[in-house]
């Protein structure tokens, strides 16, 4: 019943938003007057637009401005059709707009369109100015109207068939000028919910909701209030401003990672100190290090260098220090060998003779306890 009792038009102004719509303006054409076709948008809940004033430019004169309902397509030359919104005359003014205030705005309801007419009784081709409706220049529009390309009139008699030897009537034309407009928005209620956009029509059935849970503060009041706040709220009101989104951060994958930024995870046995390092047993003159000194404190885990052909030279010619990396069971043996030599010729013979008798020794021990590992295996396995 209060849906029934809601305000279906609003009383208190004549228009709730005024509005400028500028045409393009190339100045391709003059002559005394141009027809054309305003057309109302459905995009805004809206009850009517308004057409309140004309602006044209030229050498102007004697100016009037007509209207009709449903277009202008065959009512050129029916002036019984046409309604009279102004007549005044104007000086030139070839540069600037000149506005035409109606006596009576032209009405234009949702989804409808009016013919408006501009006509100059001056009596030469210098007094109106329009353009070419080509299809590149589009058609001047906004959120409510839309300036439809029309016909141009080459009389200075307003609806007169007898024009210049090539005809009376001249299309397609645009006009080219500015319409002030007058916008009056509909009010909400329950028939007219499909009409307004989805963020109005979200909060209506979110507060009509709310209202009937007693546990929310809209619940202690009654529907007909909520009703009415909605009546008296304009299509826009619920609008949300849309936030730019920020463009979210790529993610790296690991195989483009840099290698100094990849964590380097060290063990307890990496951190150790090398044992051996030294050179890779060239006769370049380089020192053999055994088991001390800067070489031998460097950690396992640092990189090591390619050995290949190719990329010793590359490394050399960048500074890149010489491989230290530890050598091989083969060339310690053989080092090995080499110092036992050495330091077998410089030793006395007595001691190299004494030498050679703790090493048969130590190869009997060595028999004998093998021996009794045998003897012990075998003892086992009888057991069993």
């Amino acid at each position: 019943m209060a849906a029934l009792l809601l305000t279906k038009n609003a009383t208190y102004t004549a228009v709730h938003d005024t509005r400028t719509m500028d045409t393009p303006d190339n100045e391709d054409h003059t002559f005394c007057g141009v027809m054309f076709d305003v057309a109302a948008r459905n995009l805004v809940p809206v009850e009517y637009v308004v057409v309140q004033s004309v602006w044209v430019r030229g050498y102007l004169g004697p100016m009037t401005v007509w209207s009709t309902a449903g277009g202008f397509r065959g009512k050129e030359e029916a002036p019984h059709k046409w309604a009279r919104h102004y007549e005044k005359v104007h000086d030139a003014s070839p540069r600037a707009f000149v506005e035409l205030v109606l006596d009576e705005p032209i009405r234009i309801a949702p989804g409808r369109r009016v013919g408006v007419y501009v006509h100059s009784t001056r009596p030469d081709d210098r007094a109106v100015v329009y353009d070419d409706a080509c299809d590149d220049r589009g058609d001047a529009e906004d959120l409510f109207v839309r300036v439809l390309p029309g016909v141009a009139h080459l009389s200075n008699e307003p609806f007169s068939p007898r024009g210049v030897w090539w005809g009376s009537w001249r299309g397609p034309r645009a006009f080219v000028g500015r319409l002030n407009l007058g916008v009056r928005y509909a009010l909400w209620a329950p028939p007219k919910h499909k009409k307004f956009p989805p963020y109005f029509r979200e909060a209506a059935m979110t507060l009509l909701l709310c209202n009937t849970k007693r546990r929310t503060l809209i619940g202690h009041l009654s529907p007909e209030i909520i009703l009415y706040v909605l009546n008296m709220c304009r299509y826009d009101w619920f609008e949300v401003p849309r936030r730019k989104r920020r463009p979210k951060p790529r993610a790296v994958a690991a195989s483009v990672t840099p290698r100094d930024a990849r964590p380097v995870k060290r063990s307890r046995r990496a951190s150790r100190p090398r044992a051996v390092t030294g050179d890779d047993d060239d006769d370049d003159g380089g020192e053999d290090v055994f088991g001390g000194g800067a070489a031998a404190a460097a950690p396992r885990s640092a990189p090591r260098r390619s050995r290949s052909p190719r990329a010793a030279p590359r490394d050399r010619a960048r500074g890149a220090p010489r491989d230290v990396s530890p050598p091989t069971r083969e060339a310690f043996s053989r080092r090995q060998r080499r110092l036992e030599g050495q330091l077998d010729a410089a030793a006395p013979r007595s001691s190299r003779r004494r030498r050679a008798d703790d090493s048969d020794d130590d190869m009997e021990d060595e028999r004998r306890a093998a021996r009794r590992r045998s003897d012990a295996a075998l003892r086992g396995v009888r057991r069993r």
